[in-house]
């Protein structure tokens, strides 16, 4: 468990909450109810490209329908 630098984002995906936290050595820690992702700033931001695509091809499929 490492030490909480800053907490980046507080959230709710239906029943469940969730943060983004940076924490000491530049570790991004995500959580979606008991679901953790440990990622560097680096991998974070790559992660984070993927979530957008993903999100534009699926409004894409669902304009498409």
């Amino acid at each position: 468990m490492g030490i909480i630098e800053k907490e980046l984002s507080n959230f709710n995906i239906e029943d469940l909450e969730g943060q983004i936290e940076l924490n000491r050595g530049e570790i991004l820690h995500v959580h979606i109810g008991n679901f953790r992702l440990d990622l560097t700033i680096k991998e974070f931001k790559e992660f984070a490209e993927v979530i957008e695509k993903s999100s534009e091809s699926l409004s894409d499929i669902k304009n498409e329908t």
